[in-house]
């Protein structure tokens, strides 16, 4: 028969009749432990029970909760949690996946028959619990301990505890405390005598050293990221003007030691060289030797460049035009949540950069729980919820050797910027022919210490030159991650006002999720590989090997090296999807046609996960919380996984050399993905037909989705689409000037429109003249632009095109000849006349097609004057302009002012947008090009 385990209630076994009973199919034996490791100690369950200790201090208590370890019969899901909680058990957060950590109220029964079908074993969590290992061992880093014998802590009470009660309990013990940025979290100055007393109440979680004080981690960058194409500087006024992008518009925020208010790089200069303001937001800054070089890399302007060293603007940022919020990290130490919340809400901080320590030794501490938090803005301040930004770290200099005595690792799980939200960062060399893109020898290497991929991107950080502080000149170069990630930093500037120019938003209230950021930029990364040894390396103290990076990401780059040409090009592009997954079983589907000879089709998948709140299981335990998945399937239904890397094996003790050898150092392979919030996946040669990317919830994710998770997806949205340009009944105006047989590759009208959509990756073809329309021809099109037509259709011809848009196909339908009338009528629209006067487009209507779209010429066409209820009209001519129904050249009463002219809507699974003027088209009008676009195709 089946064995039966029973459970023992308080040391006291019940009846038969009230026994805790379940057979062993009720457990999820492959994820069932009966030994935790945790940081502090091993717990062994040996039987079913409720820790008769814990049961009787809750009896006895004056608190109405306490806290405990939970081991579950099964992984719960939102149900199973809610249930718990109207018996007086709340799940908090998971240790392993059926070991939590709850809160119990005095209402919790034991033996309650649905508690008792779910719950296996409770037991008490102990003072030594909630104490670093440090700590216990007397082992204080360097810069924790005051003058005055004093220490720097940082402690954690569980969320379910009223702030002001958390507050009362340290006011007994200290009166320098400050709340940090995650939700309970407080960093405090206090005796060393105080931590145990501190740890004996329930209500505190976790209590380790911290934060550490300041420890930063200290032209070729431009050229070697490709924002000096993006930025596009003319100086041919001798003033500096930027056809591309500059950062214009964009407040970015540098925690660091302070600035140099007086260099002449941050000022404003009038076109007299005179000074006439600053960039600087705040009046009185901190000055910093440190933050003046971090903010010269992310936006000086160059404006000294020419007196010191006689070239102009040489030396200026990759955000020439940024604003700056410089603010010296809590204490010199570490941001908080009342510091981001002013940044944000009083002087609308787009992103900030932070080129110092997050966590010594790579540990995933509060200071990591706590940016994750913040930037997926799960944190209120002042009665408001502090907006999600992204934020951008260094990754740490112990490629090598540790640069700081409070870090004990080196080589492999080095990554000092361990937080799953934030952007890390680590270093290139740059300007160098013999060695490009080289890796840094202390660029400090992943994996974190549960196997992620950090750092996610690279960036050039050795002998970059610099705004210096006191001289109003520039260094002779600096080195560290302190310098790459300011370039990741000023890249993301760019790329903010590409978004805001593209999307039409003000980045204050509608900007981008952070995710999004991470996705673009890891999306567009070159790839870096050095699979073979040059002579140049160093030996990795692991290793004791050349450091070897293959393709696809690594521990060493990441995901590759920046590239702002290809970042803001994507988001120009509008290839990016944000979304929302509600539930476990939500499923995101997004259709994309590959057309035949692609070379190859990317997506990346990033999101903004929940802090782990899990403070006692060891370091090695995954950090992932919603686990969501992305695939790629093919129409024949290959399905196709994200990158991985076989994992490597930490030290037993932080500070001992890692045991890993050259062999384990493997290139990156498809496969299951349960450790990262960013997922990529690379088909190099993907076959020709209808794609499916998909979002979706990995089996046996760790998270319950109480509330939604948001997503960002970058990826090949708009490549490899099959357009047709039907220009089959054209007279002229789209194949002029060719008269005879039609060549698309000589001069036409229309060239540079088709010309655009190839450019984009598209395949195109100009349908030549004369034509038949048959469903055969159209079914082989993702997109239909139907031109001008002098010539009519046949009711063949016509159904063929209705077909085609009833059963999925996209179609821009420009009619501005009366051969269109009977295709357009088909559809439920009428052209009729010509229109006159001003002949403007410049009235809108809000939606994504007319998002950031200025005033228009519209040459001669025609104008909409009957659509069906399902169509919507989105742009009219000025009211300076007429239909003239009649082709009089005068407007007889009857014929309306500022006629409607564009418009769009659905017809069965198809979608139209439709236009009464060709030749505005051909001039490739931006952003409605792609606004159209990516409506019809998304």
């Amino acid at each position: 028969g089946e064995k039966i385990h029973c459970l023992v209630i308080a040391g006291l076994i019940f009846s038969t009749l009230m026994l805790a009973c379940a057979s062993q199919r009720d457990f999820t034996s492959s994820d069932r432990k009966d030994t935790i490791q945790l940081k502090s100690r091993k717990i062994v369950i040996s039987r079913e029970e409720i820790s008769p200790a814990f049961f009787s201090q809750l009896q006895k208590t004056s608190l109405q909760r306490l806290h405990a370890f939970v081991q579950l019969r099964k992984r719960p899901n939102l149900a199973t949690k809610r249930m718990l909680e109207k018996k007086g058990l709340q799940l908090l957060f998971h240790v392993e996946p059926l070991m939590w950590v709850a809160s119990i109220s005095k209402k919790f029964s034991p033996e309650d028959e649905m508690v008792r079908s779910l719950v296996r074993w409770i037991g008490r969590i102990l003072p030594e619990d909630r104490i670093a290992a440090d700590i216990k061992q007397g082992r204080f880093y360097e810069g924790i301990i005051a003058k005055d014998g004093r220490v720097r802590l940082s402690v954690d009470f569980f969320k379910d505890v009223p702030r002001e009660e958390a507050r009362g309990i340290l006011e007994a013990y200290t009166k320098e405390f400050e709340p940090r940025g995650g939700a309970n979290g407080w960093y405090i100055v206090a005796p060393k005598d105080i931590i145990r007393k501190l740890a004996d109440h329930d209500q505190v979680k976790w209590i380790e050293q911290g934060p550490f004080p300041f420890r930063p981690l200290n032209n070729f960058t431009r050229q070697t990221t490709h924002a000096e194409e993006v930025q596009d500087l003319d100086l041919g006024t001798g003033q500096p003007v930027y056809h591309g992008l500059s950062g214009t518009g964009i407040q970015v925020g540098i925690w660091d030691d302070g600035i140099d208010a007086t260099h002449e790089d941050f000022k404003l200069h009038d076109s007299a060289d005179s000074i006439i303001g600053s960039r600087l937001l705040q009046t009185n800054p901190s000055v910093g030797l440190h933050g003046t070089l971090v903010s010269g890399v992310v936006g000086a302007s160059g404006y000294r460049s020419e007196a010191c060293v006689s070239v102009p603007y040489i030396f200026r940022g990759m955000a020439p035009e940024v604003e700056f919020y410089v603010r010296r990290p809590w204490q010199n130490t570490v941001p908080t949540s009342p510091q981001f919340a002013e940044a944000i809400n009083t002087y609308g901080m787009d992103v900030s950069n932070h080129s110092y320590l997050q966590s010594t030794s790579g540990r995933y501490s509060a200071i990591a729980r706590d940016m994750d938090a913040i930037v997926r803005g799960d944190v209120d301040y002042g009665g408001a919820t502090i907006p999600p930004r992204p934020m951008v770290w260094a990754a740490g200099n112990n490629g090598k050797w540790p640069q700081y005595s409070s870090s004990l690792v080196e080589g492999y799980f080095s990554v000092e910027a361990p937080a799953k939200n934030v952007i890390t960062v680590g270093a290139t060399m740059a300007g160098s022919a013999t060695y490009p893109d080289h890796l840094e020898d202390f660029s400090s290497l992943g994996p974190t210490w549960d196997g992620r991929i950090k750092p996610e991107l690279v960036a050039p950080g050795n002998s970059i030159r610099t705004t210096k502080l006191g001289l109003n000149c520039y260094t002779s170069g600096e080195s560290g991650t302190s310098m790459s990630a300011p370039a990741v930093t000023g890249v993301l500037a760019l790329i903010l006002q590409q978004y805001a120019i593209t999307y039409g938003v003000d980045l204050d209230q509608d900007s981008p999720y952070p995710s999004t950021l991470k996705a673009i930029l890891i999306q567009t990364a070159r790839d870096l590989v050095h699979d073979t040894p040059d002579g140049y390396e160093w030996n990795n103290p692991d290793t004791d090997a050349a450091v070897l990076y293959h393709e696809g990401p690594d521990y060493a780059t990441g995901f590759g090296l920046i590239n702002a040409q290809a970042a803001v090009s994507l988001v120009k592009k509008k290839n990016l999807r944000e979304g929302i997954i509600s539930s476990p079983g939500e499923v995101k589907d997004y259709q994309v046609w590959v057309s035949p000879g692609a070379e190859r089709i990317q997506f990346t998948l990033a999101w903004d996960d929940e802090p782990d709140e899990d403070t006692y299981g060891v370091e090695t335990n995954p950090r992932l919380i919603n686990d969501l998945e992305l695939r790629l399937i093919a129409e024949d239904g290959s399905t196709f996984l994200p990158w991985v890397l076989d994992p490597l094996t930490p030290a037993a003790t932080i500070g001992d050399p890692d045991p890993i050898t050259p062999a384990d150092i493997t290139p990156a392979h498809s496969g299951e993905d349960h450790l990262n919030n960013v997922e990529q996946i690379t088909v190099k040669t993907a076959v020709s037909g209808n794609w499916i990317v998909r979002v979706s919830v990995a089996p046996g994710s760790p998270g319950l989705l109480e509330e939604p998770q948001p997503y960002s997806l970058a990826g090949d949205f708009l490549k490899g689409f099959k357009v047709l340009i039907d220009a089959s009944r054209d007279g002229g105006v789209w194949w002029f000037p060719q008269a005879g047989p039609f060549d698309p590759t000589l001069a036409h009208q229309g060239k540079a429109f088709a010309d655009y959509l190839r450019s984009l990756g598209h395949k195109v073809d100009e349908l030549p003249r004369p034509h038949v329309i048959t469903p055969e021809l159209l079914q082989n099109y993702a997109l239909v632009i139907r031109a001008v037509g002098f010539g009519s259709y046949s009711s063949a011809e016509i159904n063929a095109y209705t077909n085609y848009v009833q059963n999925g196909g996209k179609l821009l339908l420009l009619a501005d000849h009366s051969a269109s009338d009977a295709l357009a009528s088909s559809f439920g629209l009428q052209f009729e006349g010509i229109t006159r006067g001003e002949n403007k487009l410049n009235n809108y209507v809000a939606h994504p097609i007319t998002q950031g779209v200025g005033e228009l010429s519209y040459i001669v066409g025609s104008a909409l004057t009957s659509y069906p209820g399902t169509a919507q009209i989105i742009g009219q001519l000025s009211n300076f302009s007429y239909l003239d129904l009649n082709n009089n050249n005068i407007q007889d009463p009857g014929e309306p002012s500022g006629p409607d002219v564009l418009g769009l809507m659905d017809f069965g699974n198809g979608r139209i947008v439709f236009c009464g003027d060709t030749n505005m088209w051909q001039s490739v009008p931006q952003p409605l090009t792609d606004n159209v676009l990516q409506w019809l195709l998304e």
